[in-house]
């Protein structure tokens, strides 16, 4: 696998310059990468995991690759960055195509992870919150994983275990949707009550869902066209 994320990074930077002028050009070079890694190890056990759970089917790679362009947009190169780890990175890419029963789910989950920490799963904030998505260990019993275990521990797996921390921010999402609607965002930043700080919040999501829409679809086309000359 190692070998695998390697090659999709080093022809994403060398791609990176013309992001802004076209997208699409970028994505379709980025996904070319994966060529050289199917030829050698499959990745068709990951995404048939992925199509296992549901019927809505976007490859881990896909996410990964989504991901690693918009942090390139912003001159951040994953195995040039300390903070960054490529493994960590594909975790979570899995875990969000593993959990996300819709595209709109994909897009939420990657506005929220570059909003909160652009993608720093190690993350600590201010009050106390881990994990790539910066959630709470003192409200962290949504799932079996984290109930009955303390907060230190919480915020261990939150930060470490990103399966489960994009299955409690699933979890989170459904619960503030469920109640707000379309204002899920500015009640995931505030709370009960959608302060002003989480209406600011609620703007700039929007605006990075904006951004990831741009991205993920170009990037699925190159992946699919790149799949279907196999």
């Amino acid at each position: 696998m190692k070998r695998l994320i390697f090659c999709v990074c080093a022809v994403a930077f060398s791609t990176t310059a013309n992001a802004q002028e076209d997208p699409a050009v970028d994505a379709g070079t980025v996904l070319e990468a994966t060529e050289c890694a199917v030829d050698e190890e499959s990745t068709e056990d990951i995404g048939d995991a992925v199509a296992d759970v549901h019927d809505y089917v976007v490859h881990p790679l896909v996410v990964d690759a989504t991901i690693r362009e918009s942090l390139a947009r912003e001159s951040v190169f994953v195995d040039e960055d300390h903070r960054y780890d490529s493994e960590v990175l594909l975790a979570l890419a899995t875990a969000i195509a593993t959990e996300c029963e819709d595209r709109a789910c994909v897009i939420a989950a990657l506005a929220t992870g570059w909003q909160e920490t652009r993608w720093r799963p190690h993350a600590r904030g201010r009050s106390g919150e881990c994990g790539f998505a910066q959630q709470s260990p003192n409200y962290g019993d949504d799932i079996p994983e984290l109930e009955n275990v303390s907060d230190r521990e919480r915020c261990r797996l939150l930060q470490q275990d990103q399966s489960v921390a994009v299955r409690q921010w699933h979890t989170k999402r459904a619960q503030r949707m469920a109640r707000y609607g379309d204002r899920w965002p500015c009640h995931y930043n505030s709370g009960h009550v959608c302060t002003e700080d989480g209406q600011h919040y609620q703007m700039s999501h929007m605006r990075f869902r904006r951004m990831y829409e741009n991205i993920l679809p170009a990037i699925e086309e190159s992946f699919a066209s790149l799949e279907g000359s196999r």
